[in-house]
């Protein structure tokens, strides 16, 4: 366990209880966990309103804390369009993997300019896309009076739209995410089959 100083601007208010603030937890986070938890967060804490310049400012206010070599590489990898912390964890192991950063939430439409899908990853010039399905991801998809068969069919039938608009779309888990032996072979296989489309 390690005590680091706060200022008292780094100190907030959450239902009568004093926290640290947004901001110096996420650099807390990027110093003090692995890489890729410290990516969720920042990634996390972009996404709720923070930037760059503010998370970089909190870091520089103590350098000689713990862990700032960490923190500094966290930060500059954080990107707040990831949507969750399997898609941060995703996005570590493609890295690692020296997979092609991919364009997050990407969109495809049809002929018509129809959105079909808003994909959590894409990379258009393979014609490859890849979505991280957490455990509660079905669960958010449905509507009222809805059965999980439901969605599982709707999502078939956007997956089978996707392959006539000629995408390869590919799919992993939280075991993935975690894992870039397990994710490099689902990754690898989506790009041999894909095929590269016209820029």
């Amino acid at each position: 366990m390690r005590n680091t100083r706060l200022a008292s601007s780094q100190i907030t208010d959450v239902k009568g209880f004093p926290v640290t603030t947004l901001a110096r937890t996420v650099c807390d986070q990027a110093r003090l966990e692995p890489f890729e938890w410290g990516v969720a967060a920042a990634d996390a804490g972009l996404r709720m309103g923070l930037n760059a310049e503010e998370l970089k400012f909190e870091l520089s206010r103590f350098p000689r804390l713990y862990g700032m070599r960490r923190a500094q590489q966290v930060l500059r990898f954080a990107d707040g369009a990831a949507e969750s912390p399997g898609e941060s964890l995703s996005r570590v192991q493609m890295a690692r993997l020296g997979i092609p950063e991919p364009i997050l939430q990407f969109e495809i439409f049809d002929e018509n300019g129809e959105l079909v899908a808003r994909t959590d990853f894409g990379w258009p010039e393979h014609g490859l896309v890849g979505e991280m399905d957490g455990e509660t991801k079905y669960g958010e998809l449905l509507k009222p009076n809805e059965k999980p068969s439901h969605v599982i069919m709707r999502e078939k039938q956007r997956e089978q739209r996707l392959r006539r608009l000629g995408w390869w779309p590919v799919r992993w888990g939280w075991a993935e995410a975690n894992s870039r032996d397990l994710l490099a072979p689902i990754l690898l296989d989506g790009f041999g089959n894909a095929i590269p489309r016209a820029s």
